[in-house]
């Protein structure tokens, strides 16, 4: 038997965690621990919680999108629905709406307490029919939302700033990465952080689709890789065993985390925390705000926890926690980093959440755990000219023998529909 790493993390705004292990959740706020009992049949990859942190929406293998309320003494599970395509992102559009972003480039919209009116109206239709708020033709692999935009990123090198709530009226696209995009991290109304397959993240304006700067991190990525993956005839290998010095090794920026942004107590803006992972890699990397926006000379810290960091998430007051992969060897599920007294990120030895995390892994069959597959963004690669869209007849084997060419019109046709509404919205 293995353990189960943890394959989703989230932390709400009053510093409640919730990790799932797999079909597994459990919610810790402070030394009260809540499990599931029921819910999900395969392992969980994404949690969210509602604004109020009374609520938790997780999603997974399986394709539910489940509604749990953190009551007192229990997790319930309160509504399932199911919905037709892996979800990559959920998102918060309001206090009563989630966004979910699926691996086919679709954004849905799904209310967060749905009435029996409700459910009895969604009952009615089948979520093929369902329309998304937005689209991209390529896979979704990252989310962002603002108060007035919807920032989404995809497997083909795109950005595209859509208004909020109008989700179909796009106001800007940020080009200028030449790979796969797996990151953004806001850092105030105007500037956006992005990263993905590229060697660098790049700094944007994206109210205006600008970028105003990039910054190499190949060096320091490379140097605290452990699952590495190298690209051969146009195939893509992963292995913990590739030599540092053999092939084209891909990056692959994960996680873009911003932490502090607002004020002080005496009322003078903070210079923010920027953290970034990326997908194998062992270290934490980090810098402040102002080291993107202002400085010459672009320096990156890393704190290194020496096996592969899965999840990432802030529980405030400098204080985060990551999620390890103990199917390779790491002692602790998790690990606790603190800012020290001279703003520099170090491992917390002596904390009780970790023994309590470590607690809640879930054991199950190796061949299981290595199903997991925590590392497939290292294989993203941008769709081609006339490639068929194998991961959907996977899931859906009726549709096999579906062109790429077929869902570029599907996609075009779309797209041509939604400028048609936006015309219309404007025009009104």
């Amino acid at each position: 038997m293995s353990l189960f790493p943890f394959s989703a993390l989230r932390c709400g705004r009053g510093g409640v965690l919730a990790v799932a292990s797999n079909n597994q959740i459990a919610v810790i706020d402070g030394i009260k621990v809540l499990k599931s009992t029921e819910g999900h049949t395969m392992p969980i990859r994404v949690l969210l919680f509602s604004s109020d942190d009374k609520q938790l929406i997780s999603t997974g293998d399986d394709k539910q999108l489940n509604v749990w309320n953190i009551e007192k003494d229990a997790l319930v599970l309160k509504d399932t629905v199911l919905i037709s395509k892996r979800a990559n992102s959920l998102n918060l559009l309001n206090e009563d709406t989630v966004l979910v972003g699926d691996k086919f480039g679709d954004i849905f919209t799904y209310k967060l307490n749905r009435t029996d009116q409700d459910k009895e109206n969604d009952a009615k239709t089948k979520n093929k029919d369902k329309e998304p708020l937005l689209g991209h033709v390529s896979m979704v692999n990252d989310v962002a939302v603002t108060p007035s935009h919807i920032i989404s990123a995809d497997r083909d090198a795109h950005i595209r700033i859509s208004r909020n709530p109008l989700g179909y009226v796009i106001d800007m696209f940020c080009l200028g990465h030449e790979k796969f995009i797996t990151a953004v991290g806001v850092l105030d109304e105007n500037l956006l952080l992005s990263g993905g397959g590229d060697d660098y993240i790049i700094l944007w304006n994206y109210k205006e689709g600008k970028e105003m700067r990039r910054f190499d991190v190949r060096d320091a990525v490379l140097a605290h890789a452990s699952v590495r993956a190298i690209k051969i005839q146009d195939k893509m290998l992963k292995s913990d065993d590739i030599p540092a010095d053999y092939g084209e090794h891909i990056l692959c920026i994960d996680r873009i985390l911003v932490s502090g942004i607002g004020k002080d107590a005496g009322g003078d803006a903070v210079d923010p925390l920027v953290l970034f992972t990326s997908c194998g890699a062992t270290g934490v990397f980090y810098a402040r705000k102002s080291a993107f926006v202002e400085a010459n000379e672009f320096n990156i810290q890393a704190v290194d926890l020496q096996h592969p960091i899965i999840e990432m998430a802030d529980m405030g007051g400098g204080k985060f926690v990551v999620t390890l992969d103990t199917s390779r060897g790491a002692p602790d599920a998790a690990a606790v980093l603190m800012l020290n007294s001279e703003g520099e990120l170090q491992i917390s030895e002596q904390n009780s959440l970790v023994s309590t995390l470590n607690g809640l892994t879930v054991q199950g069959a190796e061949k299981d755990v290595k199903h997991l597959d925590l590392y497939s963004q290292l294989a993203l690669q941008p769709k081609v000219e006339g490639e068929d869209n194998l991961d959907e007849e996977k899931e859906h084997p009726e549709k096999s023998g579906r062109t790429g060419e077929k869902r570029r019109a599907r996609e075009a046709a779309k797209m041509s529909n939604q400028a048609k509404k936006s015309k219309t919205d404007e025009s009104t």
